[in-house]
């Protein structure tokens, strides 16, 4: 090999390199005793690297094949589903289009449930990581921040016991006027219109965003709230549900928290109730000045603070506070 170009030299070692993980052949052979144990070392760590790959890609190949299979079945019988019982042409391919997507993104992205091996956390492990999974979400609502600084703990269970989701198609109606609301929503993927006729007969529209806004609020206060206009998403979109009824469960469990909330709820409901009817809405506007000063207000404590724990009344306002 002497005298040779630096490029032949450099492409021998390469071609001899490579043909201990196949069984090429090659005219380089070793000449000693060191240089063929050095071959014989190579060889059986090209056997394993070279196996050990082949195994990866084969099994990712069947993989692959069995998902492929799966969709091609599932997609095949929703066709003939939809042909047998007479499905319009037009809302055919929109439900196709939609669970292709849906189905392309779960191969993707799993989801909380589907991590089978999640079921063996602990309590707490599993409030933490909800929490983590919504937290940019739901603390977009200034009372969700002020529960952090309250009680952490509570907090974290809300997120457990209070929180769901929901998956809108494009189109899809959230809520229409006249409505009895069941959950307070915020947007964590897409972007909806809210639609609602003024008490002048004036037709307004507003566009509800991700990380700003939040939906139907009043439903965590009070009992007699219904929805004051239309709701539908503009495009695929993904809520986050927050259960009143949970919410206010697990506030109860902790004496700071439930201060916190009964102070809010009694200042919001006030408000409420002194508004002019037409600036009232579905939608909260969480990037408007005076939408968050108000709500920072909600939650500063009156003078004489006051809760109920197991029956026993604490502070002269108890009952009051309580009972609103």
């Amino acid at each position: 090999m002497e005298g040779l170009s630096w490029g032949y030299l450099y492409a021998t070692c390469l071609h001899w390199s490579l043909t201990q993980f196949t069984p090429a052949p090659m005219n380089i052979q070793p000449q000693n005793l060191t240089e063929r144990a050095f071959t014989i070392l190579v060889v059986v760590c090209a056997l394993v690297g070279f196996s050990y790959v082949v195994g990866r890609i084969t099994g990712s190949l069947a993989q692959y094949r069995a998902l492929k299979e799966e969709e091609t079945k599932l997609f095949w019988d929703l066709r003939v589903y939809m042909k047998q019982n007479h499905v319009a042409h037009l809302l055919a391919v929109r439900i196709q289009r939609y669970l292709q997507k849906k189905w392309r993104r779960q191969a993707h992205n799993k989801t909380y449930q589907q991590i089978k091996i999640l079921t063996m956390l602990s309590e707490q492990l599993e409030n933490e990581l909800l929490f983590e999974l919504h937290a940019s979400h739901l603390t977009v609502h200034p009372l969700v921040q002020k529960l952090l600084e309250v009680s952490r703990v509570t907090a974290l269970r809300v997120a457990r016991a209070a929180v769901s989701t929901k998956q809108l198609a494009n189109s899809d109606p959230l809520f229409i006027y006249g409505e009895k609301p069941s959950h307070m929503y915020i947007v964590i993927q897409g972007q909806f219109r809210y639609t609602r006729i003024s008490p002048q007969g004036e037709t307004g529209s507003e566009r509800v965003d991700k990380g700003e806004d939040w939906i139907a609020e009043p439903v965590m206060w009070s009992t007699e709230w219904y929805h004051l206009g239309d709701c539908t998403a503009v495009e695929e979109s993904m809520l986050i549900l927050v259960s009143a009824h949970d919410f206010c469960k697990e506030a109860l469990r902790n004496p700071a928290a439930w201060i916190l909330v009964t102070t809010y709820c009694k200042k919001y409901l006030d408000w409420l109730n002194t508004a002019d009817p037409a600036e009232l809405s579905d939608i909260t506007q969480g990037e408007d000045k005076n939408t968050a000063m108000r709500i920072k207000k909600f939650m500063i404590p009156e003078a004489a603070s006051s809760f109920t724990i197991l029956g026993k009344t604490h502070g002269t306002d108890a009952h009051k506070t309580t009972d609103t």
